[in-house]
This record gives C-alpha cells, structure tokens and sequence, in this order.
C-alpha cells in the first residue's frame, strides 16, 4: 500500500490515519465523531481534521439520523458518499459472465449474467465481447466511463494479478488475455485481475476466528477444473494469497491427456472430464469435452449412489487423486484447513472416504495433525464477498487515503 512504504514519515501517518478512518465508517456505517475515534483508536481532533478533509473531498456526508425517542433533534452522522465513485465486477465462470456494479458504499446497484458460448476457444473474440458487454452494461445506470473508479476481474486458470493478465485458461489454452489492455481506451478505471479460487480462500480467512498471524487456509475447487486458493494471515492483518496451478500437479506419468497439453495431471482424474472418462472408459488421449454439463454429472452420480461399479469407481479414482495430492501439499506446506467449494461439493460424498483414507497414509495425519475438512454450498457469494473486500480496501488506502487535503472532488 503506498502509505506504508512511508509510514514513519508525517505525511505517511497521515495517510494511515486517512485509512483507519475510512475503515472504521465501513465497519460501522454511518457513525458519530465519538464512534469513529473509539473504533480506529485515534484522537478527537485527528478524526475532526480527517473528517473536516473527507467532507471537503466528498469522500463522506453528513446524515441526519432520528432522535430515538422520535422527539428532539436528529443525530448528525457522518458516512460513505455513495456517489463518490462506483466499482465495476465481472466474474468468469465456465457457463456465464457475470456483471456487477456497486457504489462507493458498497451497495449492490445492478447485476446481470449472460451465457457463455461453449465453441467460442478464441481469447481475442472474447476480449472484444466482453469489453462490449460492460459499456452496455453501466450504459444502464447512465453513468460515464471516469464515474468508474475500479473493474474487479475473477476468473479461474493462471492469472499475473501485477499485470491483469490471464495467462492460461482451459478455454483458451496459452492464449493470454490482457485485461488492462482491453478496457485501457474506454475506461480510466484501474483493472484487477484475481484467480476467484485465491479470492474464497481471502473471505475464509476473514471471516474465521483464527486470527493469528501466520495463520492459513485453503479452498479446493471442485469442478470442470480443479482450483486451490491458498491465503495466509500476514503482520498487520494483511492476508497474501495465492493460486498454485493445483490442478496440473503432476499426479501419474504418462497418464490421460490434460487439457493443458501435459499428461496425467490431477485435473484428468479428479475434475468433471476426468471422472466421466473413467465412468464411460473413454480414450486417455482424448478430452471428452472442455466444459461437462452439470447434468450430466448429476447422471453418473446418480448411477454410482444406485451401485454401477463402473461409476464408482471414476469417483473413488478421483478421490483417491485429490488425497494423495492433498497430502504432498500438507507435506510442502504443513496441515491447515481446507474448504471444499465449486459444483463438485454436490458429489463429495462419493469422493470423501477416499479422499480421507489416502490422507490418512501422509506423515502429518499419523502425527496427529489431521486438517480439518469442510465443504462451502456457495462459492459464487464467497467470491464476490472477497472481491468487494479486496477491492474496496484498496481503493481506500491505495487512492483515498493517499489524497491531498486540497484534492478537488473526485478522482
């Protein structure tokens, strides 16, 4: 964040404080001059000169809340401008696209998805759509281009978060799509891109208890592709993430062809594709289809619950894969929770016995150290939860809190 690298420094304990403020009008809402001192643990006349700066910027307002009793006069509160400025989501799943919008208070103002093309394997014929359907999409609010002060993008594959680069997708192979360079020339919003997976492991982590620094978590997604998303509690309540390519973790050599091009990957046991070659004994040097639909998941499941040996065992196989891959993962980073997420949780119990029992044969589980295993039903609202974490937060210290106090209104 730009006011720590500077933190000792007058203007950087400015910036801090900036921060602390801005943080504590989320936490709370809109609050009093005595609630906003007591949370950030600051000075009344440090929260009246930041406050005094924030009203001038238009970062803030003032609200006028009721007297309790409904007699007398109303409280005046101070809160987030919602007009301040407004942050564009778009989520990228195997099906759809989803568009969100929010304003500067973090209130939802619109949503809508649109279906994916199955056959569309072009990243450059997608970039295009994609960068269409966002200026239809906030053309619906009627605001402009510089009214957008973020676009937040998830999506699954390898992603350079430095750079808003997608690097690798099952979709389009190596072809990379560059997401700053895409929506550079209609909008001066700054453009994020984050592996959705890293995303669920960030709310994890900020919604538990285990608050200790140094404490982790994980989710493993199941699905079309196997995602990890891996996020650790750093100094200062800052939480580091990271997407390792799980999936791709060698797991047999010379196994079934892997739609990243390598073979015997995890992904050709224990994602969607991998566990219907196993239930219909397809060719190992064949992909069966780039996306699985659900239904048809549904239909091999249903056939293993009613004893189709052939059935189960493409999940016990499966199983068996995302054990033992759990288990080298524990061995390189030590035991830690694991949160199970993604359209895969609806057949966990098929792969859960399995996946235990080749846990069970790792160093850490006879030590003692089991992980705690748990499943999470929606991913889709853990990652859009994160993103507007992420988001937000850095906005607030990265653009906000680093402003002049004579800084005209807006960005």
């Amino acid at each position: 964040m730009a006011f720590l690298s500077g933190i000792h420094t007058t203007e950087g304990l400015r910036h801090r404080n900036r921060a602390l403020v801005l943080a504590s009008l989320r936490a709370l809402g809109p609050a009093s001059h005595t609630q906003i001192a007591e949370h950030c643990g600051l000075a009344s006349s440090t929260i009246t000169v930041i406050t005094s700066e924030f009203l001038a910027e238009g970062v803030i307002e003032k609200v006028q809340q009721p007297a309790a009793s409904g007699r007398g006069r109303p409280r005046v509160l101070l809160g987030l401008r919602s007009t301040f400025g407004y942050f564009a989501f778009i989520r990228i799943s195997s099906g759809m696209v989803e568009f969100s919008l929010m304003d500067y208070r973090r209130v939802l103002m619109d949503r809508r998805s649109f279906h994916r093309d199955p056959q569309q394997t072009s990243a450059k014929t997608f970039g295009l759509g994609l960068r269409q359907q966002l200026v239809d999409f906030i053309a619906r609010s009627k605001l402009l281009p510089a009214d957008i002060k973020s676009i937040m993008i998830t999506s699954k594959g390898l992603v350079d978060p430095d750079t808003a680069r997608l690097l690798w997708s099952p979709v389009f192979a190596d072809e990379p799509l560059d997401f700053a360079r895409l929506f550079r020339t209609d909008w001066p919003a700054s453009v994020i891109l984050l592996n959705e997976t890293c995303l669920s492991a960030h709310q994890v982590i900020h919604r538990s208890d285990d608050m200790v620094q140094g404490a982790r978590h994980a989710v493993l997604s199941l699905g079309d592709s196997i995602g990890l998303g891996v996020a650790t509690l750093r100094d200062g309540g800052e939480i580091e993430m990271e997407a390792p390519a799980f999936g791709h973790l060698p797991h047999q050599f010379d196994g079934p062809l892997c739609r990243c091009g390598a073979q015997g990957c995890l992904e050709t046991y224990a994602g969607f594709y991998g566990i219907l070659r196993a239930a219909f004994d397809a060719p190992a040097h064949v992909i069966p289809a780039k996306f699985i639909p659900l239904d048809e998941m549904n239909k091999i499941a249903v056939a293993a619950r009613a004893g189709d040996r052939r059935h189960i065992f493409a999940f016990r196989q499966a199983g068996q894969a995302l054990g033992l891959s759990l288990a080298r993962l524990f061995s390189l980073m030590g035991p830690m929770p694991v949160h199970i997420s993604g359209p895969g949780v609806a057949f966990y119990d098929l792969l859960q016995a399995d996946v235990e029992a080749m846990l069970d044969q790792s160093l850490q589980v006879r030590l003692g150290q089991r992980p705690q295993l748990d499943l999470l039903s929606d991913e889709r609202a853990l990652v859009f939860e994160s993103a507007a974490e992420v988001v937000f937060r850095r906005y607030d210290t990265e653009r906000v809190a680093v402003r002049r106090a004579d800084a005209a209104t807006g960005d």
